[in-house]
């Protein structure tokens, strides 16, 4: 009995010591926790104002002809909303309907297509894209869920039933929306990570750039790297 009472006593010590040691693990947790957040929201807020400064003071460089069909290659770089000329324009603000054409160097199953319009947006009304054989197909049809009342935003169309591309066609209709409704990139999405694929070139129906030339109508394939 006595042996009994001694491992008794024994184990509610241990026990005791545990649970202490316990407390105390995640008490230094929930600090390094709480400590980590401030300091990831600190450094958010830094690189916000450093993003600012940059735009302000470092504008970026016009890589090819301003508003050509290569500015709507690569990843998105006009930061301001505005009649920006890192940003593709067709020839006339609202002369005819309009379509932006990007070839991205590796054919991908999109699930998701990103358009980033710098100026004048909501006039999207068709998303297609060219199979192996040429073959086009609707990946989405609608209205684009930028509001034309909107200073620039990002169309983000989800495709459901898609098939695998490098080549995606983007439908404007530029003659209901005035003004240049300007695209600045696309972006594919693709796999169950999410990457995001840029486009290495790019034609339209028409464009404003030095390229395609004023009512050249079809611009050729022009490809950058920025």
């Amino acid at each position: 009995m006595t042996q009994s009472l001694q491992l008794f006593k024994t184990l509610r010590v241990s026990i005791s010591r545990m649970t202490r040691f316990d407390s105390r693990f995640l008490l230094v947790l929930m600090t390094l926790s709480a400590v980590g957040v401030l300091w990831w929201q600190d450094r958010q807020r830094l690189e916000k104002r450093i993003a600012t400064l940059e735009a302000r003071y470092n504008p970026i460089a016009i890589v090819g002809s301003a508003w050509g069909v290569e500015q709507a290659t690569g990843a998105p770089n006009t930061r301001t909303a505005g009649d920006q000329p890192t940003a593709w324009a067709s020839q006339t603000p609202d002369g005819q309907p309009e379509w932006l054409e990007v070839h991205y160097a590796q054919a991908v199953k999109p699930t998701q297509i990103d358009v980033y319009e710098s100026y004048n947006p909501g006039a999207i009304y068709k998303v297609t894209a060219f199979d192996q054989f040429g073959n086009e197909g609707t990946l989405w049809k609608g209205t684009d869920p930028t509001s034309p009342a909107a200073s620039m935003g990002v169309s983000t169309f989800t495709v459901k039933n898609g098939f695998s591309t490098d080549r995606v066609r983007i439908y404007l209709a530029s003659d209901k929306f005035p003004g240049w409704n300007e695209i600045d990139a696309v972006g594919l999405k693709y796999g169950w990570m999410g990457r995001v694929i840029w486009a290495d070139k790019a034609k339209a129906s028409s464009t404003f750039g030095n390229y395609g030339g004023f009512g050249s109508g079809l611009a050729p394939f022009f490809g950058i790297s920025r």
